[in-house]
């Protein structure tokens, strides 16, 4: 709860307050907002904060704090996965809409566009 709670330009001050001490339960909360919380933004500025204020500490010490690393590598690699899956649907659908012509326009007829002499197009479509 403090974490989505944070306002977000507070973010980086609160994670320096964080002692070293409570990286890993601090790590362990940010895994489960990755995975559960529709706020991806807020939480992603919570890891870079954690990860640029207690870098040293998490390089140093990098076994120990490795579940929670993967914890929210899988989470985002879920996300991504599913953004992956909404923009490959959108994408069929966006072609499958910009093929489809619109309910107010006729049909270009193939006949009508081979009679269109390119001459009379102005300068600027040549």
């Amino acid at each position: 709860r403090v974490v989505e709670a944070m306002p977000p330009g507070d973010v980086v001050a609160a994670a320096q307050a964080v002692p070293p001490v409570y990286l890993p339960r601090i790590l362990g909360v940010l895994g489960q907002c990755v995975e559960t919380s529709p706020h991806l933004e807020h939480t992603l500025r919570w890891c870079r904060a954690v990860g640029l204020v207690h870098g040293r500490v998490l390089r140093d010490k990098s076994r120990q704090y490795l579940p929670f690393f993967r914890h929210i590598t899988k989470g985002l690699a879920s996300i991504h996965d599913d953004l992956s899956k909404c923009a490959g649907e959108n994408q069929y659908t966006l072609d499958y809409l910009c093929r489809t012509p619109a309910a107010d326009e006729e049909p270009i007829n193939e006949a009508d566009a081979a009679d269109v002499d390119p001459s009379s197009f102005p300068e600027t479509f040549k």
